[in-house]
């Protein structure tokens, strides 16, 4: 055997020092080539990842701007569905509002969900005095909720609300405004609070006001001006003549239009419902309904 055999044979110390050199050299470079190919596999991930998501803001994108440039509503289409029982505005000639739809809130009362029941009654006797001792009690007495009353305003539902009383919700409903109270009470009439029309001209016209609810207002002959100034003097009349029941009216002697219709005594059509508040009497239309 030669040096050379001697030295570089498989089994001698130098061989096996040498195989395994080459050895390790030759795992470094799969472990290389290993490591690469999960950075590889780790980058493609990130990347599809990144895909992904700028897929998905494109998306969004898109919709938001296509919404944005092409949205229906202000281009004579509206926001929402007029509701079924809506209502148009009463007018006067000059457009003054007389009566209007307007968001009002039903009181109902859950006694299951109470425990101390005298102080829940006095807190919404306190809080809204018009409504009946006997209905809270009655509310109170009853099972699951029951409804107390109806046709409050925003200002008094928020003001029951903040009372953090147990057993008290709410529910919307539509209701019907009046904004100028007494005024012109007889010749407006009322609504119900299921949206029908029960007296004055809100009963009269009650076909074409619910035909044209929400849509076009309806117009009515009288001028609030002079229909103020003729119940100025009708009260004031009757008062100092101690009379039972009074009538005013000025009439268009040209075109026979009715400028001003007057009843005394008069009442609020807010509140024409509540028994504490109008009686019949009070509601009656002495220039339409009584004969003299």
């Amino acid at each position: 055997m030669s040096l050379a055999d001697a030295l570089t044979g498989p089994f001698t110390p130098i061989g096996r020092w040498v195989m395994r050199r080459l050895w390790w050299v030759e795992h470094a470079f799969e472990r290389s080539r290993a490591s690469e190919k999960m950075v590889d596999d780790t980058r493609l991930r990130i990347f599809f990842v990144l895909g992904l998501f700028g897929a998905g803001f494109l998306t969004l994108g898109l919709g938001a701007g296509r919404a944005a440039l092409f949205s229906p509503f202000g281009h004579g289409v509206e926001m929402s569905d007029i509701a079924p029982n809506a209502r148009a505005d009463l007018v006067d000639r000059n457009g003054q509002v007389m009566a209007l739809d307007v968001v009002r809130y039903g009181l109902y009362v859950d006694p299951s969900e109470i425990i101390h029941k005298a102080d829940v009654r006095a807190a919404l006797l306190q809080a809204e005095p018009d409504i009946p001792p006997a209905v809270i009690d009655r509310a109170l007495a009853g099972k699951g909720a029951q409804f107390v009353i109806g046709g409050l305003t925003p200002e008094a539902r928020d003001t029951l609300h903040d009372l953090g009383l147990p057993g008290v919700t709410f529910q919307d409903e539509e209701g019907r405004d009046y904004p100028l109270g007494e005024l012109a009470s007889h010749v407006i009439g009322f609504a119900s609070s299921d949206g029908t029309g029960v007296a004055g001209a809100e009963r009269a016209f009650n076909g074409p006001i619910i035909a044209d609810g929400g849509h076009t207002p309806m117009e009515l002959s009288i001028d609030m001006r002079v229909q103020g100034a003729l119940e100025d003097e009708l009260d004031r009349a009757s008062t100092n003549l101690g009379v039972a029941d009074g009538v005013g009216m000025v009439v268009n002697v040209r075109t026979g239009e009715i400028l001003g219709m007057a009843s005394w005594p008069s009442f609020d059509p807010n509140q024409a419902t509540l028994v504490a508040k109008t009686t019949p009497e009070k509601m009656i239309n002495h220039a339409a309904n009584t004969v003299y």
